[in-house]
């Protein structure tokens, strides 16, 4: 297996040393400012996310890939702007990335690998020790319905299943930190229910940061919403307060709700 920043055993001494207090879960951004020139531009003051689910709902260009971007450290923050449990994550990167899980829209998986030589190498890119990685794969597996897959090639996967093998490599590491971007893309809605089930479950030990522009994602699994729009916050608090007043189910009301938000926002720019 090829040499890689993320599979020393340093690292996995990093790792089991519980850097960040297994007891408080909290990822707060204060003052963050990121652009790209003069096309966009994302301005974030203040924004929670607790121990949960934090569901960021918007449009396409919203700014929500952005931030994931700058959350997940692909594209590095600027300083004092992204907190764990307190801590500056630029002051504790390595142990932050240990601490995160995260599904991007495209998951970057090997076509000719097994499903389990793919979770195995992304189990030791996580820094988890040897005599672990069988384990660690196999409750993904099992947490993500794709057990029956783990001998099959990547390449040979529907779209549906591809995402849930996404999943189960994001949280192969036990996360502190889960980022799903669109989780629910390409599922149909026995899945869809099967992932907020399972969403909820992991969030009752973790902070989860879901990106959607979907009402069901937000009533189903989320704790808490922000709305987003050009890279600007149009609100942020629980999902009861963004539905409240609005339709006859929590779903209709969340999407009432949504909606009000981006047409007040069109009519304040107009």
């Amino acid at each position: 297996m090829p040499k890689g920043t993320w599979g020393s055993d340093e690292d996995a001494d990093i790792r089991r040393e519980q850097i960040f207090d297994p007891m408080v879960s909290n990822l707060e951004i204060r003052n963050l400012s990121f652009g790209y020139g003069k096309k966009f531009s994302l301005s974030i003051p203040h924004l929670t996310a607790n121990q949960g689910v934090t569901c960021l709902l918007g449009p396409n260009g919203a700014g929500k890939s952005t931030l994931f971007r700058l959350l997940t450290t692909s594209t590095m923050p600027p300083s004092h702007s992204v907190f764990l449990d307190g801590r500056d994550i630029r002051t504790c990167l390595k142990e932050f990335r240990h601490a995160l899980g995260f599904l991007p829209q495209r998951v970057g998986l090997v076509n000719n690998y097994r499903v389990s030589e793919m979770l195995e190498y992304i189990a030791w890119m996580k820094g988890i020790p040897r005599n672990e990685r069988r384990r660690a794969v196999a409750e993904a597996a099992d947490k993500c319905d794709v057990t029956r897959f783990l001998q099959h090639q990547v390449g040979t996967l529907s779209g549906g299943t591809l995402r849930r093998v996404g999943i189960a490599q994001a949280i192969i590491n036990s996360p502190r930190v889960l980022i799903l971007d669109e989780p629910t893309a390409g599922l149909d809605m026995i899945q869809q229910s099967q992932l907020h089930l399972l969403v909820k479950t992991i969030s009752s030990s973790a902070v989860v940061v879901v990106s959607t522009h979907s009402s069901a994602d937000v009533s189903e699994m989320g704790n808490d919403v922000t709305v987003m729009n050009a890279g600007r916050i149009l609100f942020t608090g629980s999902v009861a307060e963004l539905a409240s007043s609005n339709g006859s189910s929590l779903r209709e009301g969340v999407e009432m709700g949504y909606r009000r938000m981006l047409d007040d926002q069109l009519h304040e720019s107009s």
